[in-house]
């Protein structure tokens, strides 16, 4: 299956990322990874497989790429990473 996976910030996210490649490629799967704006423009454009995005922050624009995805029969995962504790 392809799996798309979305870099955002190249400095904090490559090293789990390429980890998370090497995985699934190791177990067949064909892997791309992606800055932001090759992601948004790119992966409508490819074969069906498992989006692992950052975030789905529910905005008219992410909605409707989220759309645009899923009429495509992409499968969309998420992980939120940043967990918002405080320091009191």
């Amino acid at each position: 299956m392809n799996i798309y996976i979305n870099i955002e910030i190249k400095k904090r996210e490559f090293e789990s990322r390429i980890l998370l490649a090497l995985i699934a490629a190791s177990k067949g799967h064909t892997v791309y990874l992606m800055n932001q704006i090759q992601f948004i423009h790119i992966v409508p454009k490819l074969s069906p497989g498992i989006i692992f995005d950052k975030s789905i922050t529910p905005n008219p624009y992410r909605i409707g790429l989220l759309k645009k995805y899923k009429s495509k029969n992409h499968i969309i995962t998420s992980i939120d990473e940043e967990s918002g504790l405080l320091d009191e």
